[in-house]
């Protein structure tokens, strides 16, 4: 008779296990540009850092996400965000934006208000704010620019319009 011997071996295999964890939450900021008065021309700009990398942007209210960072041609107000990572579902955030309007530059005429006939006078427009350069100052009397010199004919009223 033949003896057999069946040997049986068992491999262990040692798993090691690591937890996969969840990726830091995000921080956000946002920058806002103002707007002219009465027109559409604020913009805001959202900045993402940290996280998973792929984020989900709800904008006012909106329950269509965009991964948009742009926003542009508002006008004045607050705007809400809601960001949320989409590998992290426990990393959310929710603030709002506030777009201003510029305030409007407040012009100021300096110069002669008093001459005699043939006298040269000069006048000058005066900003309390500047925005942007150039601006345009278009004078009743057809000239340009923000000081004119001039010999008026008579007396009366100038006007600039700066634009």
């Amino acid at each position: 008779m033949c003896d057999y011997r069946i040997i049986l071996t068992f491999i262990f295999l040692l798993y090691h296990c690591f937890a996969i964890g969840q990726s830091p939450c995000f921080t956000v900021t946002s920058s806002t540009t103002s707007s002219c008065p009465g027109e559409k021309t604020g913009r805001i700009s959202l900045t993402i850092s940290g996280g998973s990398g792929s984020f989900l942007i709800y904008f006012n209210g909106s329950t269509s996400a965009t991964t948009q960072t742009v926003y542009a041609n508002y006008p004045a107000g607050i705007y809400t965000f809601r960001v949320s990572d989409t590998k992290n579902a426990n990393c959310d955030r929710s603030f709002t934006a506030t777009i201003t309007n510029y305030s409007v530059p407040r012009v100021t005429i300096s110069g002669n208000s008093t001459f005699c006939s043939g006298q040269t006078i000069s006048l000058t427009a005066n900003l309390d704010k500047v925005y942007q350069n150039p601006y345009t100052y278009l004078w009743s009397n057809g000239r340009t620019g923000s000081t004119i010199n001039f010999v008026p004919t008579s007396g009366g009223t100038i006007n600039v319009t700066v634009t």
